[in-house]
């Protein structure tokens, strides 16, 4: 329904304990699968958070059997674009230990990571020396220098966990202590939807992630529409629709000279514009553009200052439109 409706649709095959040590279940799932979706479907992810003893891989070796009896099930229909090892966090090294146990003959549409700052909160923050744009730059790396892989990265999995949703949360469990309750783990709605389109901006912009997948629209704790609140859509949800509408024809120029903190993102296309934040409370920017319409990061029309732009942690858009 989906195709028919000119949307297009990516799978991912999600395996449990059982898929490896019952190899004949994961065959037959796949089997089954296969068929009745190559046709259907830009890409098919093999494997989920791979690199967790919880999602029932243990050895990059049992990733190996999980992943060939589907690369031998997609041999019938080689439009079929398979991408891989779909390692969740930064743990490169087990990307590139995946990697090198498949075969080297085979051909991989993309390297896949469920690439995750939850813990860290902005995506400009650091894990080491690492922040969000360094870690697509390594991603990409591997993606380059892995001969049974094209070189191609894609985020197949990224969210933040919300605060006060309990056991719904990525980052709770079955039981939420009372120190949660103090402590409050996770992000506010409009903070999520902040990162979540700085997030985009900073891999995108980067040319080192091809693409990224949000997961997932409707869920309590993490979702971009809240489904035990009549399924009401949250700010990242509007922020999300706002970048699109801004600009899904627009191409990435370059990043205007200004303070490590600042970023001024120019884009050119049908309408050109500046997406605008800072990762300090505020930032006053003086040399605005000749900006015909501002929108704020869920799509609200902004007044225009006649001078300078106090630039927040939530992202604007600077449009020159007509």
């Amino acid at each position: 329904e989906l195709k028919t409706l000119g949307i297009e649709v990516a799978i991912a095959l999600v395996q449990d304990r059982q898929a490896v040590i019952a190899a004949e279940h994961w065959e037959r799932f796949v089997r089954a699968v296969i068929p009745k979706v190559h046709d259907k479907v830009i890409w098919c992810e093999v494997g989920h958070a791979i690199n967790r003893v919880k999602w029932g891989v243990w050895t990059a070796k049992e990733y190996r059997k999980l992943f060939m009896a589907v690369y031998n099930a997609a041999k019938k229909y080689p439009h079929l674009k398979l991408i891989a090892p779909a390692v969740i966090d930064f743990e490169w090294y087990r990307i590139v230990d995946a990697l090198r146990c498949l075969p080297r003959n085979i051909s991989l549409y993309a390297v896949s990571q469920h690439l995750y700052v939850d813990r860290r909160g902005a995506p400009e923050n650091v894990q080491g020396r690492y922040s969000t744009l360094e870690k697509c730059a390594l991603s990409k790396a591997i993606a380059v220098q892995q001969k049974n892989c094209a070189d191609r990265f894609i985020i197949s999995e990224v969210n933040w966990p919300l605060q006060d949703t309990g056991i719904y949360s990525p980052i709770g469990s079955p039981y939420t202590a009372p120190q949660w309750f103090a402590d409050r783990p996770g992000e506010t709605e409009l903070d999520y939807a902040s990162y979540l389109i700085r997030y985009c901006a900073i891999a995108l912009c980067s040319g080192f992630a091809h693409s990224i997948f949000v997961w997932r629209l409707s869920a309590h704790g993490f979702g971009l529409v809240d489904d035990l609140d009549n399924f009401r859509p949250r700010p990242a949800f509007y922020a999300l629709q706002t970048w699109l509408a801004r600009l899904h024809n627009n191409q990435f120029v370059a990043r205007l000279s200004s303070p490590s903190h600042c970023y001024l993102l120019h884009f050119k296309g049908a309408v050109e514009c500046l997406l605008a934040w800072t990762t300090e409370a505020q930032y006053v920017w003086s040399q605005p553009w000749s900006a015909v319409k501002t929108y704020s990061l869920t799509g609200e029309i902004l007044s225009l200052p006649d001078a300078d732009v106090i630039l927040t942690p939530q992202p604007i858009y600077i449009c020159k439109e007509s």
